[in-house]
């Protein structure tokens, strides 16, 4: 069995939540040949992954800034959004978070930031931290390359997919290679103390962090499940 397509395959069933296909592939494998069913699956999940790339690519167009609802947001974070489509942050080199919990809108804000860039002629992408992730595996270099490039490289659902060494380190290269020099935003769930439940371990974690956060700006948005409650 090929071990490293296996652990592709099963990078390949995190990203998509296939969690229960995950979870039994070994008791699926026992009576098969192993190689042919993890190549096969590991083509089928790639497709999939691919589809899912296009199909988000057409629909970055439809998230504009004037239909975010701010309702339930702080004034201070309006302002700050509403700061920040001036685009000023890309002369500053500067890199953004957008944290909050499910619905809270990063993604919605991460692409219309997207479309605001694109408009006014800057060379910028959009994708899904998995999507990245798989597109960046392997320590392709010209792959990294092309994300390194990007005037304004914005990074979607950063999120609890554990990766492994090798992975974490290569998002650490691009990080690293893009900081003071082009701006990057992450859209995420996921507090910043809890970041080495996704990178391999603290070191490269905190590696990731105090790159990052050199020239950063956060912007934590409420999610409507939250409940009320005094700052």
């Amino acid at each position: 069995m090929n071990t490293k397509n296996y652990n592709l395959l099963m990078q390949n069933l995190d990203y998509l939540k296939l969690t229960n296909i995950k979870n039994n592939l070994n008791s699926f494998l026992k009576d098969y040949n192993k190689t042919l069913i993890i190549n096969f699956m590991l083509k089928v999940t790639e497709f999939e992954l691919k589809e899912k790339k296009d199909k988000l690519n057409k629909s970055t167009y439809y998230k504009k800034l004037k239909d975010f609802n701010f309702e339930k947001q702080d004034p201070l974070i309006k302002k700050e959004v509403y700061e920040l489509f001036n685009l000023k942050f890309i002369q500053k080199k500067q890199n953004i978070v957008f944290l909050g919990g499910e619905s809270s809108g990063k993604t919605h804000l991460s692409i219309a930031l997207y479309n605001r860039l694109r408009n006014k002629n800057h060379n910028v992408c959009f994708i899904p931290f998995y999507l990245l992730i798989n597109d960046i595996k392997d320590n392709n270099k010209k792959r990294i390359q092309k994300y390194i490039n990007y005037d304004c490289l914005i990074i979607d659902n950063l999120c609890n997919y554990l990766l492994g060494e090798k992975e974490s380190e290569d998002f650490y290269h691009l990080i690293r290679k893009r900081n003071l020099v082009k701006s990057t935003i992450i859209s995420t769930r996921t507090e910043y103390y809890y970041w080495n439940e996704i990178f391999y371990n603290d070191i490269i974690a905190n590696s990731i962090l105090s790159e990052f956060f050199v020239n950063s700006l956060s912007i934590k948005l409420k999610s409507p499940f939250e409940a009320f409650c005094l700052d």
